[in-house]
């Protein structure tokens, strides 16, 4: 397998068979290719072994480069006020996803719930949201905090009516593990292929992508790509 892939509002799989993958960030309905798009952004395939602990520290997670985030509120468009460094990868089962999420003071880290689908806003979250179907409109999501929870669920609509649009009920297969450091607290995430159901079109499968960083002490969300906040 080999991955490339492209920055915008949604990021892309492309899957083409089971040794090809190509993940883009892809623009929504109403904006217009030209003022957002990029070009295109590899993802990488792991050559090595990590160990699926929390701790994304193997040499494998050191050759990819992390994924830029931009605040989404309270002040859309800048640098976040804290350093992420969130990465994504894959192998032949599973994509990866890995989190090292700093703080210039660890005593605001807020760490709410162990139980599973937990979702209250007072807890610090990363996210991730995959449009496995790429309909613009839909997506599966999956979360944690530093307690290592794990939370996954649905949004429709593209999420127009909060309060209807998401749900926490559905699950499906994956895992995530969660370590604290001096600095703050890191994630890794496997979820299986098979854990995501998708289309296939001549061998080519794409889905939309977005990462979301949440502190609840500073109540400040960022994102990866950049998604302005008119949009849920």
């Amino acid at each position: 397998m080999q991955v490339s892939f492209t920055p915008y509002l949604r990021c892309c799989i492309v899957r083409i068979s089971d040794r090809f993958l190509v993940l883009i960030l892809i623009l929504p309905v109403l904006l217009t290719l030209n003022s957002w798009s990029q070009s295109p952004l590899a993802v990488t395939r792991l050559n090595s072994a990590i160990t699926f602990d929390g701790v994304p520290d193997e040499q494998a997670w050191q050759e990819i480069a992390p994924l830029p985030m931009v605040m989404y509120i309270p002040v859309f468009g800048i640098s976040p006020t804290e350093t992420t460094e969130y990465k994504i990868a894959y192998d032949n089962q599973y994509f990866y996803v890995s989190g090292i999420l700093k703080y210039t003071d660890p005593g605001n880290i807020r760490a709410v719930g162990k139980k599973r689908d937990y979702s209250m806003p007072s807890s610090d979250w990363f996210g991730i949201l995959l449009d496995s179907f790429y309909d613009r409109e839909n997506a599966v999501t999956f979360w944690t905090n530093p307690n290592g929870l794990r939370t996954d669920g649905t949004v429709k609509n593209d999420n127009n009516e909060s309060n209807e649009d998401v749900t926490w009920s559905w699950n499906t297969f994956w895992d995530v593990k969660t370590a604290r450091s001096v600095q703050g607290w890191m994630a890794e995430f496997r979820i299986p292929f098979s854990s995501l159901r998708f289309q296939e079109k001549e061998g080519v499968t794409i889905m939309g992508l977005t990462l979301i960083r949440y502190d609840a002490a500073k109540s400040e969300m960022s994102t990866f790509p950049a998604i302005p906040p008119n949009y849920n």
